[in-house]
């Protein structure tokens, strides 16, 4: 009887040791109901994203003006490029692209420099077309960013570089363009990396606190960098592996002598 009870309770403890607690902390934006006045009063005008250097911008104008040559030079081919020390021309298949240099300025056919950085993409289609009512007759300038992209690292299924043609990309928007996070990514620490004003700037973020909506890293910049570092399971994992490895085999070890043990003594039981 002794023998069963002692089979019993090595049993119990190695369910115990197996059992694993689920991990905590999962679900994203955690209490967001308690948020919907908020929420209601939050103005996302502010959230519109604004030019900045190394940005490239795909900008065509057209017209119903007459004399379409006039048009036609405000679209220039896109093997072309403009005079020695003005911005080049970068070609995207047969599309051209403006590159915003260092100083935050494009130079455009005919109207030359012009200063973007800091314009939203509305606020210089607006600019253009007054600009261009001196040349041709009632302009229509489609502005657009190209290669707009940001980056996600770490503890998600598919690291790399995303790119996105909108305006806005949010925080949550990135993670499932990488098809979120694993189950070992920390969602109440992520390390964020932003290029501002030539210096570089960090940031945690809570990915499971609601406010993070209202923080300046829910919409994204243009070369973000986001790590997901690994959550507290996966470095014990890492760091203790061997080890874990080597007392589940123990406990393996000592329930297989027990069940033996236990069926001997059986067996000279019954004899």
């Amino acid at each position: 009887m002794k023998t069963v009870k002692l089979l019993f309770f090595s049993f119990f403890l190695l369910v115990l040791y197996s059992c694993r607690s689920v991990p905590k902390d999962i679900a994203y934006l955690q209490g967001i109901d308690d948020y919907k006045d908020k929420l209601k009063e939050l103005s996302l005008d502010d959230k519109v994203y604004k030019f900045q250097d190394q940005d490239q911008l795909i900008i065509s104008v057209s017209s119903p003006e007459p004399n379409q040559e006039r048009v036609a030079q405000f679209n220039l081919p896109a093997n072309s490029f403009l005079s020695a020390g003005e911005t080049q021309l970068r070609a995207t298949g047969s599309i051209q692209t403006y590159v915003v240099d260092s100083n935050g300025d494009i130079y455009f056919p005919v109207l030359g420099k012009i200063h973007v950085e800091g314009k939203t993409r509305v606020e210089l289609r607006d600019y253009l077309v007054e600009k261009l009512k001196k040349y041709i007759v009632d302009p229509i300038v489609s502005v657009n960013i190209d290669s707009a992209f940001v980056t996600v690292l770490g503890e998600v299924e598919s690291p790399g570089r995303i790119s996105y043609p909108g305006e806005k990309m949010t925080i949550f928007d990135a993670l499932g363009g990488v098809e979120d996070l694993t189950i070992y990514g920390n969602r109440k620490n992520v390390l964020l990396l932003r290029e501002t004003d030539n210096h570089l700037e960090t940031a945690r973020i809570d990915l499971t606190d609601p406010e993070i909506i209202f923080s300046p890293y829910f919409y994204l910049k243009q070369r973000d960098l986001i790590v997901v570092e690994p959550n507290a399971t996966k470095k014990k994992s890492a760091n203790y592996g061997v080890a874990e490895n080597y007392n589940l085999s123990m406990i393996s070890l000592l329930f297989t002598a027990v069940s033996l043990i236990s069926s001997l003594f059986l067996m000279l039981k019954t004899k």
